[in-house]
């Protein structure tokens, strides 16, 4: 069962007033009566002192027992009725023991008949015969309680012979005791109820307001904070815990509008940071893509790229076979022209070489219009080499754009394009170089395929006109050192483009080092772009839990009436 405070505190005042007063009246009763007993203890003394005198005075001379009789002096006190007059003096019960046996006494039997011959207890005997000390208590007294003295009777020896006893019943002393006791039984249950009343009054005005704190504290456990201040009088404690639930309740009015308040701001910065989460993640997509693009863009440059280095080294390859070619026919010149000396001792020797010079200027022809061939080709393939660089210029300023618009993560993928380009720009200078010398060189061919054209000439007319030879010699030696010089100046000029095209190939080979190096830059870039998406949506999916929250509390919070 459930108690009020009030009412808990009524019994347990009441209780501790009941058990106090209770302690008292018991207190109060039992000195009463202990101090009743002490006076009646006080006047059997005197009582005792009384008897004795009187039997001094009755009865002079010394207690002695003579043939088996008690006597004091001369006079035998066997059945002596000086007990009767004791009393009657004093009130008590009057016995004189000879020995422990009761010779002369006013105590009566149930019969009605004196208690002559009956002993003592053995506790008085114990304390009085044998002792010889004077016995001062209760005692039963022929089965009734009394309050007793008992004195060592002496012989003129000194020789304890008897005792004289003076005694009182306990029933009027009980009687005294009961009839105060009562009173103050009495007396304290009117102190406990007029003790109850006043406390109740007291409880009812002490613990009034502290029902109204209470009922305060049970609206503000149900949220409702717009409620009147409580005012207690006063300053004990009710009085200060009244003002500490108002402060307390003024605090959480302000806690619960700063946290409204603050839940509404965090609804709203969430909502904020998702819309932001949102396009940092269509960013990071776009930026994947993009660099997914690029990547696949680098990589088809790379295989551009060594398809060119290919290319260039097919073109250096052919070079070389031009050089080889050249020296040939450099040396079938010089051959030439050390055979136009000798012709100038034997002109029959003029016809086997001119046999000799008609075999060599149609394989220079052959060489030189395989050269002009390969000068053509040389010309296509810079070209291409020219429209590649041209492409991947375009695919670094492509990739300059996309990491300009990837921000911080795209600050290391602008340097790699920036040197693309630059790489780029430096093979178009390099292949517009080379365009240059392979113009010079389809040139060269065409006047040393010309120059072979008239040698050619020369030649058969020189077999149609051998008689001529001599004057058509100088012209023929004229002609070969021409030819001589022209093959020289191709040989120079084919171990130029050689030592560029080499060039070009190791350029093209850096390019395609390079090339693979933005690859792996981009397949990084977009291996970083995956885990900022990642780390994205996990943020994105933390705002989420904390927008819910932040709704979770803020629907909380309307509970309580502000």
């Amino acid at each position: 069962m459930n108690f009020s405070i009030k009412f808990k505190l009524i019994v347990i005042i009441s209780t501790l007033m009941l058990a106090g007063t209770s302690v008292i009246a018991t207190f109060s009763i039992t000195t009463l009566y202990q101090e009743i007993l002490n006076s009646a203890q006080k006047k059997l003394s005197s009582d005792l002192a009384l008897g004795s005198q009187l039997i001094d005075n009755s009865f002079p001379g010394s207690w002695a027992i003579r043939d088996g009789k008690l006597y004091k002096g001369e006079k035998p006190m066997n059945d002596n009725p000086i007990v009767d007059d004791i009393g009657k003096l004093s009130g008590d019960n009057v016995t004189i023991f000879q020995g422990n046996t009761r010779v002369a006494t006013n105590v009566k039997k149930d019969d009605g008949t004196r208690a002559v011959g009956t002993t003592v207890s053995p506790a008085v005997e114990q304390i009085t015969l044998r002792e010889g000390k004077t016995y001062l208590g209760e005692a039963v007294v022929v089965g009734i309680k009394n309050q007793t003295m008992y004195e060592p009777i002496k012989d003129s020896q000194g020789s304890i012979i008897g005792m004289m006893f003076v005694g009182v019943p306990n029933a009027p002393y009980d009687e005294i005791a009961s009839g105060a006791q009562d009173k103050i039984i009495v007396f304290i249950l009117i102190i406990l109820i007029i003790a109850i009343g006043l406390i109740w009054l007291i409880a009812n005005r002490a613990i009034k307001p502290l029902l109204h704190i209470v009922e305060t504290a049970i609206q503000v456990s149900k949220g409702t904070l717009n409620i009147e201040p409580i005012m207690v009088r006063g300053k004990d404690e009710v009085a200060q815990l009244g003002n500490a639930v108002t402060i307390m309740i003024n605090s959480l009015r302000t806690l619960i509008s700063e946290i409204d308040h603050s839940t509404t701001s965090l609804a709203s910065a969430t909502e904020e940071l998702n819309s932001g989460i949102e396009e940092t993640i269509n960013a990071a997509n776009f930026m994947a893509t993009s660099t997914s693009k690029t990547s696949e863009q680098a990589n088809i440059q790379r295989y551009k790229a060594e398809e060119s280095a290919t290319l260039v080294t097919g073109i250096s390859l052919g070079i070389r076979d031009i050089a080889i070619a050249s020296q040939a026919v450099q040396k079938i010149s010089n051959t030439s022209a050390d055979e136009a000396k000798d012709g100038n001792d034997s002109i029959k020797k003029t016809v086997n070489q001119m046999g000799l010079i008609e075999t060599s200027v149609a394989e220079s022809v052959i060489l030189v219009d395989a050269l002009n061939r390969r000068s053509n080709e040389i010309g296509s393939i810079v070209s291409l080499i020219n429209n590649i660089a041209s492409q991947t210029n375009l695919l670094a300023l492509n990739a300059a754009i996309e990491a300009a618009q990837a921000g911080e993560q795209g600050k290391g993928f602008a340097v790699v394009a920036d040197e693309v380009r630059k790489l780029a720009e430096q093979t178009a200078s390099s292949t517009g170089k080379v365009s240059e010398l392979v113009i010079a060189i389809q040139n060269d061919s065409t006047s040393c395929l010309y120059g072979m054209d008239k040698v050619n000439q020369q030649v058969k007319l020189g077999l149609e006109l051998v008689n001529k030879s001599g004057e058509m010699f100088n012209q023929i030696l004229d002609s070969t050192r021409l030819a001589a010089k022209k093959t020289e100046q191709v040989s120079g000029t084919t171990q130029d483009l050689l030592q560029r095209t080499e060039k070009v190939t190791s350029t093209m080979k850096d390019m395609v080092t390079d090339a693979i190096s933005t690859l792996q830059t981009y397949q990084t870039i977009a291996s970083a772009s995956e885990e900022q998406l990642a780390s994205m949506e996990e943020v994105g999916a933390t705002s989420e839990e904390l927008t819910s929250m932040a709704l979770t509390l803020k629907s909380s919070i309307e509970k309580f009436q502000v």
